[in-house]
């Protein structure tokens, strides 16, 4: 967090945990300057393999465990921070449509849950996991939501919070940010 900008950056990795790029956020921004590192709400940098093709990066792998069997899939690293502070493994894939993406959740064999972005766009991520579900009407994605209104949704999705500690706002990402 670079607290004279007011802007946070997000590492991001593979799954072989190397860094492979960043996503910066300005939260005064411009969100229709789409990927513009001067005047946009977000600005995304993926190292290339090639000169034609990205890495593959998502932001939150570190949350990716062998004694979890499910995995939360959102496309917005607000959205991940929401479902990570109820304690659960989630990555942001920062992308709508990331069907590069597929080999990673064959590989992890792990259940992939979407909760998608409630728009056209964000319901093709739906398409790539074996479950996938809207927010809740009246918002547009999880970071819309409060903690205590995440929590309640994924509750009743059959996914409850870890433990009350996990949940708590006090030391949590969020409260970083």
């Amino acid at each position: 967090m670079d607290k004279e900008t007011n802007q946070a950056t997000f590492l991001l990795y593979n799954l072989s945990g190397q860094l492979v790029g960043y996503q910066k956020y300005n939260p005064n921004g411009d969100k229709s300057e789409f990927n513009n590192p001067k005047l946009g709400k977000y600005y995304s940098y993926v190292a290339k393999e090639s000169d034609t093709v990205s890495r593959l990066a998502v932001w939150g792998t570190e949350s990716i465990t062998q004694d979890s069997d499910m995995l939360f899939v959102v496309e917005g690293v607000f959205d991940c921070i929401k479902l990570r502070n109820a304690g659960h493994a989630a990555i942001a894939v920062l992308t709508n449509n990331p069907k590069a993406l597929l080999p990673w959740f064959k590989i992890l064999n792990k259940k992939t849950i979407a909760i998608t972005d409630n728009d056209d766009a964000g319901r093709k991520l739906g398409n790539l996991t074996d479950e996938a579900y809207l927010p809740p009407e009246g918002f547009k994605d999880l970071g819309e939501m409060t903690q205590e209104q995440v929590n309640s949704f994924i509750t009743e999705l059959g996914y409850p919070p870890k433990t009350d500690s996990q949940t708590s706002t006090r030391g949590s990402l969020k409260s970083v940010l």
